[in-house]
Order: structure tokens, then sequence, then C-alpha cells
């Protein structure tokens, strides 16, 4: 699959198992109007937001997954002036997950997506995908957010997540 990011784009695709559970990705361009400082970091880059979404009985195979991720660094390929941001939320519980675990599903979430990255990286050595974690503490608790870039754009992750970081301590 070849995309081609340029200012406002909405990229959405499935991944289906053989007993039709779905996952759903979207990749969305960051909304401007949200946030002018991180606008005026990313200058004529794309901040691209990540989303997923299940449908089906809840469980997502660990190939579905790893589709998901040789599809975003393929994306991430074609648009080298990109930084992805996904955000691990705390909403939806993990269905399968085991009880002994002490993770929350932020942690679990941020984990999950690390090691899949990491394993799709050996696959980029051409450029190298940087995927970083920044966790952020707030009221509602631990959260992480991945931004993932090639790393000529580390200059402007910086900026990125250190706007993050003071928007979120506004909201303590």
């Amino acid at each position: 699959m070849h995309f081609q990011c340029r200012g406002k784009m909405k990229v959405t695709f499935s991944i289906k198992d053989t007993e039709g559970n779905e996952l759903k990705v979207s990749l969305c361009s960051f909304n401007p109007e949200a946030s002018k400082e991180i606008q005026d970091v990313l200058g004529t880059t794309d901040l691209i937001d990540i989303s997923l979404e299940r449908n089906g009985n809840g469980y997502i195979e660990s190939k579905m997954l790893v589709s998901m991720v040789e599809i975003i660094c393929d994306f991430l390929q074609d648009n080298k002036d990109c930084i992805l941001y996904y955000y691990c939320d705390e909403i939806n519980e993990i269905p399968r997950m085991r009880r002994t675990k002490t993770l929350s599903p932020s942690e679990y979430r941020n984990k999950l997506f690390t090691l899949l990255f990491k394993k799709e990286q050996k696959s980029h050595t051409e450029l190298p995908i940087i995927d970083r974690d920044i966790e952020i503490d707030s009221e509602q608790g631990q959260s992480h957010i991945h931004l993932i870039y090639f790393q000529y754009l580390e200059d402007k992750a910086d900026r990125i997540e250190q706007e993050l970081r003071s928007l979120s301590n506004d909201l303590k």
C-alpha cells in the first residue's frame, strides 16, 4: 500500500482474521487548531494521529498487529516528512490479559506497541525509524504517547514532546 500525505488527510484500512475479527486503523492529520504551539514546531512536517478500533469478539491476533505495524512503517517510508502520533489509552480493558499482570491497559498497550515497532525496525535499517515513548503522569493516571519518525526529525520530536508535557502540566 502506498499513501501520500500532504496537508489534511485521513486514511483508513482494516485487517481481518479468519474468524471475522477486525482491526480498523485510521491515520489522520493533526488538527492545527488543537495546538498552535505544536503547529509552529511542525512547520511543513505532518503530524499524523494513529487510532485503532477493534470489532468482533474483541481479541486481536498478533499477526494482525504485525500486519498493522508493517503497513504503518510502509506509510512512513512513503511519507518521510511525517511524525506519527499514537496515544495508549486506559479506556478499554485488554481481552484475555492475564489477571496476574499488574500492568494497566495503557502500560500493556505501550509495551506491546514498542515491541512490535522494535521488531519491524530491523527491516528498515537504511533510514532508522525512531519510536519515542513519552510517559505522562496526570490526575487520570499514567499515559503513554508514541512519536514515530525518522531520525532526522529528532529536533522536531523533542519540541513536540516539550509541548505535550507542557499541555499535560496545564491539566494537573
